[in-house]
């Protein structure tokens, strides 16, 4: 057996150009090591007359030192390193660099203000995945912290929210209405957005049940949906919810198709979390003694009310109205 003491040294970011992504990443390696101390406030001689614990002090200072100017060494090159006139300590190096790479404070207050009008302005596109919106709005975010910005995540949430694309209205509605927006994580919106981030997505591990899905929402979408709200069996009552974003179904029986491999949780607005154990096709019988699939319904055993999601059925251009006491 290995002994615990072996570990992977990890990798010393290589100044590319950017110094503000590089000296980031190298203060925090140099914390991780314990050495930032010397690198920001360098290592001051003793006084005349110290004593020997003061130089014992000193020389364990000069070592850390030693080891910081080693990683520093390491992650810039030998054209730069010639163009730093003094690289006695690990100081020096740093606010060299700084210096020459980081740029003034205008170009710097110039640069922010451009990143503010691309935030401003960043709208999500469309047909464009959940994800890919989320990393674009995260990578402006991040240059404009870089550059000095105190961006809060509440300031990048509301962003989110209010630059989706219309097919997500009542998604975005149901989550404004149901959780605290000023104690909503970045990860936790995403996490909300699950059912469509699933829909935009370009991949399934089980292709054979993409096909089958593909095939049951092309029937769904040339179909009018109509849901009975009666005296029926409990397995036929379906509730149309604005504030899920999955079709959910308690009955097993009720399936056509189902692929019993996919697992998922759902949270409910009480925080509670149940298991999601499959996912398929569900036909239901519409009052009007006709039939239609609904596809993408999530399995989660023991629900005790069948749910439609509006959000999902606006996604796939459905066009609900509730009017004379119909819906």
């Amino acid at each position: 057996m290995a002994s615990s003491d072996n570990f992977v040294q990890p990798a010393i970011s290589r100044f590319d150009g950017h110094y503000d992504h590089w000296s980031m990443l190298m203060e925090n390696f140099l914390r991780s090591k314990e050495y930032w101390n010397v690198v920001e406030s360098g290592v001051a001689e003793p006084a005349t007359g110290a004593t020997e614990v003061q130089k014992t002090e000193f020389e364990a200072l000069k070592l850390k030192d030693l080891k910081a100017k080693n990683y520093l060494f390491q992650s810039i090159d030998r054209s730069i390193l010639e163009t730093i006139l003094c690289k006695e300590t690990s100081k020096q190096i740093w606010d060299s660099m700084k210096k020459k790479y980081q740029g003034n404070v205008k170009a710097r207050r110039v640069q922010l203000q451009g990143l503010r009008t691309e935030f401003e302005n960043l709208r999500m596109k469309s047909g464009e995945a959940v994800a890919d919106f989320f990393s674009r709005t995260m990578a402006i975010a991040n240059k404009m912290r870089i550059h000095g910005e105190k961006m809060q995540d509440i300031t990048i949430v509301e962003k989110i929210l209010r630059s989706m694309t219309p097919k997500f209205n009542f998604v975005v509605c149901s989550i404004e209405e149901s959780k605290d927006i000023d104690e909503l994580s970045i990860d936790e919106l995403q996490s909300s957005l699950y059912g469509h981030y699933q829909s935009d997505c370009r991949t399934n591990l089980n292709r054979q049940s993409a096909e089958v899905s593909n095939f049951a929402e092309k029937e769904e979408e040339v179909s009018l949906l109509m849901v009975c709200y009666a005296s029926e069996e409990t397995q036929n009552l379906w509730y149309l919810d604005t504030g899920c974003s999955n079709h959910m179904c308690g009955d097993k029986k009720a399936f056509s198709e189902l692929d019993e491999s996919f697992r998922n949780t759902v949270k409910f607005s009480d925080n509670s979390i149940v298991s999601v154990m499959g996912k398929g096709n569900v036909t239901l019988h519409a009052k009007d003694n006709s039939f239609h699939t609904i596809s993408n319904v999530f399995y989660v055993p023991d629900l005790k009310t069948n749910l439609l999601s509006i959000g999902q059925l606006q996604e796939k251009g459905y066009e609900i109205s509730i009017k004379n006491g119909l819906c």
